[in-house]
């Protein structure tokens, strides 16, 4: 017999014996009898989750090259399993991407295609224990043609090799060992999943130059000179950034004059306060800080202009 329960080891033997205490015919003897010994083993019960770990749609550029995709696979049996997996484009989206790959996690949950391994069915299906659990990546390439706000959608979908069918279902032997039957639990054997990714051209270049004046009217830094630093910030495509914050440390062996910070030719004050948005050593220990807020660019490109100067030691 067996007996089909959740988190008991599949194969497990459940043993009960019952007994009988009796005195016969008012004797002072104690005499017992033992029922024979029932034993169910625990029938593999086959359940799997998949689930993907992304919080929202991941962030791509039009002919991204293997933009990648989180999900975590699950064992929620009591059995050891292995799964089959297959990823593909969905319907009703805005794009479809190319050559899709799917990664099994080295177990740092980080992707790296070096040291992951590349999913090739039936030879490096995942082997999962009861209740383990693995990072599963899929890896695409993103359509050059895709616009702005376009979303391409990827699903993946796991399957117990062992089998699948309605809840219920019992594959008679072919539980951990062959010893124990399995019973499809409520995920059915298979598992879908989605993840998608989200075309945004928006993009940030920063540029910095300097330029060196000391007073024999040359552009030789030495001790006594004045370097200005200028720093470009370029904000192209369409999106918005949130929280954009340009940040310069004070090179080693210079001294920042004060008074010299500007954000497009603007004098900004050192100190960190409501009248404007750079300071120097207050939010950022020893550099200057412009906080440039929240940035919204369609079509247009928006070029911040930061500027100070240092003395050279």
């Amino acid at each position: 017999m067996q007996a089909y329960a959740v988190g008991t080891a599949a194969g497990t033997p459940i043993n009960n014996t019952a007994s009988v205490s009796y005195s016969q015919d008012g004797g002072a003897t104690t005499l017992s009898k033992n029922s024979p010994t029932v034993t169910n083993l625990v029938a593999e019960l086959l359940d799997v989750n998949l689930v993907s770990q992304d919080a929202s749609a991941i962030s791509v550029g039009q002919g991204d090259t293997q933009s990648v995709l989180t999900f975590l696979l699950t064992n929620t049996g009591n059995g050891n399993d292995t799964y089959n997996l297959a990823a593909s484009n969905t319907a009703g989206d805005n794009f479809d991407t190319s050559n899709i790959n799917i990664y099994i996690d080295n177990g740092d949950g980080i992707f790296n295609a070096a040291s992951d391994t590349l999913y090739v069915p039936s030879s490096t299906d995942p082997a999962l224990p009861a209740d383990g659990d693995v990072v599963v990546f899929i890896a695409s390439d993103i359509p050059p043609g895709a616009a702005n706000d376009e979303q391409g959608v990827l699903s993946l979908t796991a399957t117990s090799n062992t089998g699948s069918g309605a809840p219920g279902t019992i594959f008679t032997g072919a539980g951990d060992g062959g010893l124990v039957d399995v019973v499809v639990g409520n995920s059915t054997g298979i598992q879908i999943d989605d993840g998608g990714y989200i075309i945004s051209t928006f993009s940030v270049g920063v540029d910095k130059v300097s330029t060196v004046t000391n007073e024999f009217g040359h552009a030789e830094p030495i001790p006594g000179a004045t370097i200005v630093y200028t720093v470009t910030a370029n904000i192209t495509g369409s999106g918005t950034a949130t929280n954009m914050v340009l940040a310069d440390p004070i090179p080693t062996n210079t001294s920042y004059n004060a008074g010299s910070l500007r954000l497009d030719g603007v004098a900004l004050t050192d100190a960190s306060d409501a009248a404007d948005d750079g300071d120097y050593n207050i939010t950022t220990a020893g550099a200057i800080t412009v906080d440039l807020g929240d940035v919204t660019v369609s079509s247009e490109t928006k070029t911040y202009v930061v500027s100070f100067s240092v003395t050279v030691d």
